[in-house]
């Protein structure tokens, strides 16, 4: 048994969380990383996190990122089981980690440079690691978009795949989707999520321990 910090081996990481209200997840709405056909008409759905920093744990980067995006802090629980995705090679499996608190999800894809850090003081290596914590938020009321997001939803577990049919905003409220924050009362923008978003692996995972 290994913890994550071994398992990634100082290779670059990502690292979110996995919030929940009832029977709601919650998301972030973003304004880059947007297909070109996409950029002025849609908002890309990410986890709530993001990429390291120099001298960061994954767990303290998803903390961070966690309090950045949405302006309060959250409270970290361990997983009890961590599910571990190859993504490449399509792959997941039940893993046990040594770490006090444990991610509920991991993923593991090929760095496309594998040589060239994304910022300096950043590692490098030939895999990039995705870490999806499970966390909680004490005070409802004091959440809201931080600077770098565009706003944030929450959106029922029976109702994620919605979000890859080019609906608006406005158009998933009719389907239980509700808007937490939005930093502009524009709900004509439509939602699209990138094909390898850890949080719809994570979605999944979860929807299919419900039913």
């Amino acid at each position: 048994m290994k913890n994550i910090a071994e398992i990634t081996n100082n290779q670059p990481f990502c690292a979110g969380v996995l919030i929940t209200k009832l029977d709601k997840i919650l998301i972030t709405l973003n304004p880059d990383g947007l297909p070109r056909e996409l950029e002025d008409v849609a908002l890309r759905v990410g986890a709530v996190g993001g990429g390291q920093e120099p001298n960061e744990s994954i767990l303290e980067c998803a903390i961070r990122e966690a309090k950045e995006e949405i302006s309060v802090d959250v409270q970290i629980k361990s997983s009890p089981v961590t599910i571990f995705h190859d993504i490449d090679q399509r792959t997941m499996e039940k893993i046990q980690v040594k770490d006090e608190i444990a991610p509920y999800l991991l993923e593991r894809v090929t760095n496309p440079f594998p040589d060239k850090p994304y910022r300096e003081g950043l590692p490098v290596g030939p895999y990039i690691y995705f870490a999806i914590y499970l966390a909680n938020v004490d005070n409802w009321e004091e959440v809201e978009a931080g600077d770098d997001v565009q706003g944030l939803l929450l959106v029922p577990i029976t109702e994620w795949d919605s979000l890859n049919n080019g609906y608006t905003i406005a158009e998933l409220k009719t389907k239980g989707v509700e808007v937490v924050h939005l930093r502009t009362m524009d709900e004509s923008k439509k939602v699209w999520i990138p094909e390898n978003e850890s949080l719809t692996t994570a979605c999944r995972l979860l929807l299919k321990s419900l039913t």
